[in-house]
């Protein structure tokens, strides 16, 4: 198609002036040589490039019209949208006069209720200083009956319910301060008759007493009287004989309660038998405070724990003849038992077992064998003995650790744990750093380290950790799911005993892995001596495998063996035979790799000396094949050996041996 204007053999600017001649272009195209056939064809060119101008205007103006069809459309959605907008807030406007009406209604009615609110607190005040005020009169009666007393204790708890129910501090307290001045009254007017009264067993006084110094909140005072007068004379008198224990102090307990509950479970209105029971509780912590390290609780481990079982029996006979216990007698026994555990029981298993066992634990040092045990080595069994010893069901509370001395041995598990836990990495660095002195085995004295030594303390570790999970299944959480707060404590020890066992992991697959890798390198080695034991020696052609690879292989049966009696789990041997041997097996494939290429370069060199000599007889191998049927041997035994090992099959060190022994079967 022409482009420009001077292509054609016509002006085509003659085709837009207004006074055009076609007989005029025909002359002068024809003057200037064109043929006719000539301006026929570029007319119709012509005629097509205008037709294609044409076309284009047309679909440019089309595009246009449908652009603006479209924004049309458009329009209408922002056009609709802006009508809702309207429509809204018109309605919005209805529903803020609505709102300014409900608002004011609402403010109306909390007004109303601050009102009410502020009436009924001035309702309470004015009731509170009523009774407060006939509490003042009654204080002031020169002598006061069994009438008013009891009136006294009514007005005082009256007052109490009245300031709890208005919930106000300011009136609250007031009342305390007026009832802490009242309770000092009483002590000071009715605290010297109340022995009194229990001595000539007047049980409507006592009972009156109990009630009023209750609702003042001073019953402490009473309780301290009744120690001071009947309890800490008697308790005083066991001290002055030397040869007093524990169990005589519980035992004396044992008769005042025996002795007074006769009275003070008559009395009148009040749960005498409760405030004995206090009484007597709250004695024994005072003593237990006092005398921790003195002869009536020794100090000595065994002895102690015959003083425990002691007060586990007085607690359940107490508790027998209680009857109901309170809620605060409940408080004060678990309040005794922790005085009792927590701090002499805790320190003394801390002093008696942690002391013991850090003075074994010293990685240098060598660990005693022992005998006649399921562990190889005595550290072992002091561990387990000592767990057992701190969970023995002869401290637990109808098979139950109570909240304080669950958390004294769960500490001391912890600590225990933590102890070992640290012996076992400081052992295993130990060993890592006289690794080039380890033997599989050793005639030496039993202090020489040795593989198999090893690989023992491995077992007992497993072992122990087993023992350890046991303890935590079946002693440590059927024993405190009975508090829940626990249950945070037992995550760390199921934590300590997972960081426990990947430290005994890391014995194997760390360091008995690379001292087999070793090893095995340094047998396998000898497969460079190879072409010095063939070449020019006269040698018979092999049958068996060499002697280095029988060295390699005899270590790897003996490994086998030791840990087919131990309780190593499989995938821990797995990674250390797959680890091992994938070094192994590919130092050896590039030893072997030279081999080959020096037999093929002498080979190459010889056959060009002895060319044109006689061949050697079909029956008689040459020494590079002697070589290479060696080889072929070796791979052979390395195979079955491997075949035997508990490893996957596309190991590294099955994939490199197969390559080889493909290699080498298929030299000539």
């Amino acid at each position: 198609m022409h482009d420009e204007a001077t292509s054609f053999c016509f002006d085509r600017n003659k085709f837009t002036r207004s006074a055009f001649n076609a007989q005029q272009l025909l002359r002068d195209a024809m003057e200037r040589g064109f043929s006719l056939e000539r301006i026929r064809d570029d007319l119709r060119v012509y005629l097509k490039i205008i037709q294609n101008n044409m076309i284009e205007m047309i679909n440019q103006d089309y595009s246009r019209f449908v652009l603006l069809s479209s924004n049309v459309v458009g329009l209408r959605s922002p056009v609709d949208n802006l009508v809702q907008s309207v429509e809204s807030a018109a309605n919005e406007l209805d529903l803020s006069d609505t709102h300014l009406k409900v608002g004011e209604l609402t403010g109306k009615l909390e007004e109303q209720r601050r009102l009410s609110s502020h009436a009924q607190m001035l309702h309470y005040k004015l009731t509170t200083m009523q009774l407060l005020q006939r509490i003042k009169h009654l204080l002031k009666a020169s002598n006061p009956d069994r009438f008013v007393l009891a009136a006294l204790a009514r007005h005082i708890v009256k007052a109490k319910v009245v300031v709890e129910q208005s919930d106000d501090e300011a009136n609250r307290g007031t009342l305390n301060h007026c009832l802490g001045q009242i309770g000092e009254y009483l002590q000071s007017e009715f605290g010297a008759s109340f022995p009194a009264a229990i001595r000539n067993k007047d049980y409507n006084r006592i009972g009156q007493l109990l009630e009023l110094f209750t609702a003042c909140g001073c019953d402490d005072a009473l309780h301290a009287v009744f120690i001071a007068e009947f309890v800490n004379p008697r308790l005083k008198e066991c001290q002055s004989k030397r040869e007093a224990a524990f169990k005589a102090v519980l035992s004396e307990l044992n008769a005042i309660h025996q002795e007074y509950s006769s009275v003070l479970s008559k009395v009148v209105g009040y749960s005498g038998g409760a405030f004995l029971a206090d009484c007597l509780l709250m004695a024994l912590v005072g003593f237990t405070e006092r005398h921790l390290k003195s002869i009536f609780i020794p100090t000595d481990p065994s002895n102690f724990r015959d003083s425990f079982r002691a007060f586990n029996a007085f607690v359940a006979d107490f508790v027998r003849r209680c009857v109901h216990v309170e809620p605060s007698t409940s408080k004060l026994l678990k309040l005794t038992r922790s005085k009792f555990d927590v701090q002499i029981y805790h320190q003394l298993c801390c002093l008696e077992t942690l002391g013991g066992l850090e003075e074994v634990m010293v990685p240098s040092a060598r660990l005693e064998r022992a005998t006649g045990s399921v562990y190889q080595f005595k550290l072992h069994n002091l561990l387990r003995n000592a767990l057992e010893r701190i969970w023995s069901d002869e401290q637990a509370t109808d098979g139950f650790f109570l909240l304080p001395l669950a958390w004294s041995c769960l500490v001391l598990t912890f600590r225990l744990l933590n102890l070992y836990d640290s012996f076992v990495g400081a052992y295993c660095r130990h060993c890592e750093s006289l690794l080039d002195q380890l033997d599989f085995a050793s005639d030496k004295p039993s202090s020489t380290l040795t593989v198999e030594a090893i690989a023992y303390f491995v077992n007992d570790g497993f072992q122990f950790v087993d023992f350890l999970s046991t303890i935590y299944e079946r002693l440590l959480l059927p024993k405190l799911t009975s508090d829940p707060s626990i249950s945070q404590v037992h995550k760390v020890l199921k934590a300590s005993l997972t960081s426990i066992e990947q430290g005994l992991s890391r014995f194997v697959s760390g360091l008995l892995t690379d001292w087999l890798s070793s090893r095995l390198i340094h047998h396998w080695a000898a497969v460079s001596d190879l072409p010095r034991l063939f070449r020019w020696t006269r040698k018979e052609s092999p049958t068996t495998a060499s002697s280095y690879m029988m060295d390699g292989c005899n270590l790897l049966a003996k490994i086998q063996q030791l840990f087919s009696d131990l309780t190593v789990s499989d995938d821990v041997l797995r990674d250390m035979y797959r680890v091992a041997l994938d070094r192994a097996t590919s130092v050896y494939a590039t030893n072997v790799s030279q081999v080959l290429s020096s037999v093929d370069q002498v080979s190459s060199s010889l056959s060009k000396l002895k060319r044109g000599t006689k061949a050697t007889a079909a029956d008689v191998l040459s020494d590079d094949g002697k070589i290479k049927l060696q080889l072929q041997l070796d791979l052979t035994k390395v195979e079955t050996v491997l075949d035997s090992l508990p490893l996957p099959d596309d190991c590294d060190a099955h994939l490199g041996l197969a390559r080889l022994i493909a290699e080498v079967g298929g030299l000539p």
